[in-house]
């Protein structure tokens, strides 16, 4: 893997702080789903799923942040991988990209630097 896992998962700790520090819920939302990934690679698999379960309740509580739905499939697929279960990775990522091909609105779903 490129760069520095360990560095890394310390620097998105750093950053979930200050963003939660300033306490906007969406850059909440968007830190912990990005963050998350970066511990996912680290494999740090705990800490992570409460990010990410923490941007999808944000992202539950409204339908303006429904187009993050898709993002945090991906990073629950990357998630699967991580663990070693490609039959999760395999349905989540089925049913990711269909809802992709599907969605009548954009929908952020973005490329994951996590392989």
């Amino acid at each position: 893997a490129d760069g520095d896992d360990a560095r890394a998962a310390r620097l998105a700790r750093e950053s979930m702080r200050a963003v939660e520090g300033v306490g906007t819920t969406y850059h909440v939302m968007a830190f912990g789903l990005y963050c998350g990934e970066v511990l996912i690679r680290h494999d740090e698999f705990e800490e992570a799923v409460g990010w990410l379960d923490r941007s999808a309740s944000i992202v539950a509580r409204g339908a303006a942040l429904g187009s993050w739905n898709l993002a945090l499939q991906f990073v629950r697929a990357f998630l699967a991988l991580r663990r070693g279960d490609v039959p999760t990775t395999r349905a989540l990522l089925l049913d990711t990209l269909s809802r992709a091909n599907a969605a009548a609105v954009d929908m952020h779903f973005r490329f994951f630097e996590c392989c």
